[in-house]
C-alpha cells in the first residue's frame, strides 16, 4: 500500500534450503538466535501454521510486524503487515514474491 515513485525493485536471492519444513525451521532459528540487540528489543510470538505456510508475529519497541510466508510450486510469497502501537489498521502492507529459478550455485 506504499505509493513509491519509479519501477519496482527487483533482486535475485538464493535460498539454499531443500524444502518447506527446513525453510521454516531455519527461518525461526535465525530469528531466535539473532543479534543480542534484536533479542533484547524484540519479542517473538510462536510460528503459526496457515494454509501452505506459516505466520510469525514480533513486537519491537511498540511496532508489531506480522510476517506470513505462503508456499506454492516454484514461488514463495512473504506478506509483511506493520502496525504501530494499538492501531487497528496496518501502517504498511508489503508483499514480496520470490520465484524459484533453479538450484543455488555451489559455495565457493
Amino acid at each position: 500500500n506504499l505509493d513509491l515513485p519509479g519501477p519496482a525493485t527487483k533482486s535475485t536471492v538464493c535460498i539454499a534450503i531443500p524444502d518447506y519444513a527446513a525453510f521454516r525451521a531455519k527461518t525461526m532459528a535465525d530469528y531466535r538466535n539473532g543479534p543480542a540487540i534484536f533479542r533484547q528489543d524484540c519479542r517473538l510470538g510462536p510460528d503459526t501454521p496457515v494454509q501452505n505456510g506459516f505466520t510469525l508475529t514480533m513486537v519491537c519497541q511498540g511496532v508489531k510486524s506480522v510476517l506470513t510466508w505462503e508456499f506454492a510450486p516454484g514461488v514463495v510469497h512473504l506478506t509483511t503487515l506493520t502496525l504501530m502501537g494499538n492501531a487497528k489498521k496496518p501502517l504498511a502492507t508489503i508483499l514480496t514474491t520470490m520465484r524459484r529459478t533453479g538450484d543455488c550455485a555451489a559455495a565457493k
